[in-house]
Order: structure tokens, then sequence, then C-alpha cells
């Protein structure tokens, strides 16, 4: 296999499993009752020093030590399994399509897809996070 192809379907997975896990959020409600307990407690012109307390301890969580746990192996195991079904089905796809690509277009669009993603986040408001492009100046 030409080496362009395994690093556009490398980057074409790694964005897939992001996509996903962006689209459909595992923590998803934790985060909005949070949010809407920040909410409720932003309104209250003077807290109270235990609504104070309450208010710091839901913006600034503790964050606990990592502990390993044997739950994490089966967890790493079905993500290595999952990168490597969808990568699988890439390197089908471009295979069914006779897709070749020199390793020059596979580093050039390593380099330029990022950008444009988060282009197209920024635009849609579905990535509030840091941009890609900080990098680049």
């Amino acid at each position: 296999m030409i080496l362009g192809n395994i690093f556009i379907q490398l980057i074409l997975v790694w964005y897939t499993k992001y996509l996903y896990n962006m689209l459909f959020p595992s923590k998803r409600k934790l985060m909005q009752n949070t949010n809407s307990n920040l909410n409720e407690l932003r309104i209250i012109p003077v807290k109270t020093l235990e609504e104070q307390k309450k208010f710091i301890n839901l913006k600034y969580p503790k964050k606990d030590k990592f502990k390993f746990r044997w739950m994490m192996v089966p967890s790493f195991i079905w993500e290595i399994f999952l990168f490597i079904v969808i990568y699988k089905i890439y390197s089908y796809i471009f295979l069914k399509f006779n897709l070749i690509f020199p390793l020059w277009v596979g580093i050039l669009f390593v380099m330029i897809f990022p950008v444009i993603f988060n282009l197209v986040m920024k635009r849609f408001g579905l990535e509030k996070g840091t941009d890609i492009r900080i990098f680049l100046r």
C-alpha cells in the first residue's frame, strides 16, 4: 500500500472517531445538569457562603488522581478494535474506488485537513476549543 493512502486513511479514521464522540457524547447529561445548576447560581446576585462554595465546586471540580482500573483494559481494547474496523472500511473504500495517493499528497492532506475541519466546525459553532491555526502563526 502506498504511504500517502495510509496517512490519509489514518487522519480520516481519527476525525471519524472525533465526530462520533462529539455528536454522541457519553457525559453530555452530566455537563448539561452542571451548566443548568451554574446558571441557577449565577442568577442570585448576593450568594450565601454555602452557595458560593457550591458554585466554586461546580465551576472548578476537584480532579481525582489517575487510578488504574481493570475496566480500562476492555475499554482500551474496544477503542483499538473500532479504530482497526474503521481503518479497514476506509481501506476497502480506497481499494474499491482505486484511489492511490503519493506521499506528498498524504502529507499535504494531513497538514491542511485539520485546518479546514476546524474552520467548518467554527463556522457552525460546534467547536469551542482551541483552534489549530494558533500553532501556524
